[in-house]
């Protein structure tokens, strides 16, 4: 994808956080893609923009996924029950996707 996409995928998502009221959850097909967006939107300020509505969060991958996972398991459960404003980032093929069956 090229930052001209990426930087689309990014403005769009910064608009859906102002205008959405709640949580948001955002899918990639792959780790590999989640990280490269989310390294570009953090050095284009998009991070930063969702973060002024919205509290974003990021599943962790691998070998760190157990414990992160938890810890940010209960960040959404704050955010949520604080808030009710949230975007949690997560790959489709993940547990994420798979446990809401």
């Amino acid at each position: 994808s090229s930052p001209t996409y990426q930087d689309a995928l990014g403005a769009m998502l910064v608009e859906l956080c102002t205008c959405s009221p709640g949580g948001m959850l955002v899918f990639f097909p792959s780790y590999g893609l989640l990280a490269k967006m989310m390294e570009r939107w953090r050095v284009t300020g998009v991070v930063a923009a969702m973060q002024r509505c919205k509290t974003v969060f990021e599943e962790p991958k691998g070998s760190e996924g157990a414990e992160v996972l938890e810890s940010r398991l209960s960040g959404y459960l704050h955010a949520i029950q604080e808030h009710d404003d949230w975007i949690p980032s997560s790959v489709s093929s993940s547990s994420s996707s798979s446990s809401s069956s």
